[in-house]
C-alpha cells in the first residue's frame, strides 16, 4: 500500500539492557586518627573541601612532644661527650699496652667502656628520632589528593591516640559492586560494558567492568565490579546508583 512507512521496534532488553542497584564506594578512602595525644590547635579544612597530597589538615598542640624532643637532644649531647671521652681513653690504653705500661686487663676494660659508651650514644640517637616522630604526629597531613568526607573534631578539643579526626576519599577512584544471576554474569563477561545512572539524573559510561570468577555458595549470585570515571562533581561514597 502506497504512503505507509515501516518502523522496526527493538526489544526493550536490547535497547536498555538489564539494570541493578548498587552503592558507590571509594577505592581509596582514608580514616585519619591521632597518633599522639594533645589539644586541637587549629582545623584548616572542612567537609567537602578538596585537598592536595601532603596538605596540612589540622594541628595539635606540641608542648609535651617538644619537651620530649628537647630532653632527648640533651641526653644525646651527654652521650656523645661520654662516647668521645671513652674513645680517647681507649686509644691511650691501646698505645700504652704496646709498651706494656698498662696491663691487658686494663686495656680490655677501656675497650669495653668505649663500646658501652658508643651503644649508649646510639640509643640516645634512636630516642631523639622517636621523640621527633611523636612531635611530627601533631601535624596531620593528607596521604593523597581527595575530598574531605567527615570532620570529627573542633579547635580546643583534647584528643588521645587513636581518636578519629577526619576521613577523606579520592574522587578519581570510585566503583560500584552489584550481584547478578549466573546467567547474566556470563552475558556480561562476553560484553563487559555498563552505563551508570545516579539519583541526581547524571549518567556515565563505566571505565571497566570486572566479573568475579566465583559465585556465592548460598545465593549463586556473581559479583560484578563497575569502575567509574573521574567525575567533575564526585559521587559521594554510600550513594545509590543503577
Amino acid at each position: 500500500i502506497d504512503g505507509l512507512h515501516t518502523l522496526t521496534v527493538p526489544a526493550a532488553d536490547a535497547a536498555e539492557g538489564r539494570g541493578w542497584d548498587g552503592v558507590v564506594e571509594a577505592v581509596r578512602q582514608a580514616t585519619l586518627s591521632a597518633q599522639t595525644s594533645g589539644r586541637v590547635d587549629e582545623v584548616l579544612v572542612d567537609v567537602n573541601d578538596r585537598v592536595a597530597a601532603g596538605q596540612v589538615l589540622l594541628r595539635l598542640s606540641a608542648v609535651e612532644q617538644q619537651a620530649g624532643v628537647d630532653a632527648a637532644r640533651a641526653q644525646l649531647r651527654a652521650a656523645e661527650a661520654s662516647a668521645n671521652e671513652a674513645e680517647l681513653n681507649y686509644r691511650r690504653h691501646a698505645d700504652l699496652v704496646q709498651g706494656q705500661y698498662v696491663s691487658r686487663a686494663q686495656f680490655d676494660q677501656a675497650r669495653a667502656s668505649r663500646d658501652a659508651a658508643v651503644a649508649a650514644r646510639d640509643a640516645a640517637r634512636a630516642q631523639l628520632a622517636n621523640a621527633g616522630q611523636h612531635s611530627a604526629y601533631t601535624t596531620i597531613r593528607t596521604p593523597y589528593a581527595g575530598i574531605v568526607s567527615t570532620r570529627e573534631v573542633e579547635p580546643g578539643e583534647s584528643v588521645g591516640a587513636g581518636r578519629v579526626l577526619m576521613t577523606l576519599f579520592a574522587p578519581d577512584a570510585l566503583r560500584i559492586e552489584v550481584s547478578v544471576p549466573q546467567a547474566d554474569a556470563e552475558a556480561i563477561r562476553s560484553n563487559p560494558q555498563a552505563r551508570v545512572r545516579f539519583d541526581d539524573g547524571r549518567s556515565v559510561d563505566a571505565v571497566q567492568v570486572t566479573v568475579f570468577p566465583t559465585a556465592d555458595a548460598a545465593s549463586h549470585a556473581v559479583k560484578v565490579r563497575v569502575q567509574l570515571p573521574a567525575l567533575e562533581q564526585a559521587a559521594w561514597p554510600g550513594n545509590t546508583a543503577r
